[in-house]
């Protein structure tokens, strides 16, 4: 017999653009929500933004095929939401960098 978990299930959100209905959404079902999104032009709202539940955390990352630094990044910005000044990295990366190794990601929404 399986061991029961406690554990809440784990949702990655990439690409925000100022948009948390879903986010909060997921966060209001009792998920831990972990939102990505690199764009300069809203960093500072992303950043201020919390859910009741303290369930959404933001991260100033985007999601690559391959790891890229800041500067790599800029290389690919310029798109329709501006210039990207965070790094972008890979979801093995991002999963390590936060400690969820071993976690199942119930959900992985992408728009980018």
């Amino acid at each position: 017999m399986a061991a029961a978990t406690s554990e809440r299930c784990l949702v990655y959100s990439f690409g925000i653009a100022g948009q948390w209905e879903f986010d909060d959404a997921m966060a209001a079902r009792g998920c831990d929500v972990h939102s990505f999104d690199p764009t300069g032009a809203t960093m500072a709202e992303h950043k201020r933004h919390t859910h009741p539940s303290g369930r959404v955390n933001f991260h100033p990352w985007g999601l690559s095929g391959e790891a890229k630094g800041c500067d790599d990044a800029r290389r690919f910005s310029g798109g329709t939401y501006g210039a990207l000044t965070g790094p972008l990295l890979t979801l093995d990366h991002i999963v390590q960098r936060l400690g969820h190794t071993g976690r199942r990601i119930a959900v992985l929404k992408i728009d980018c």
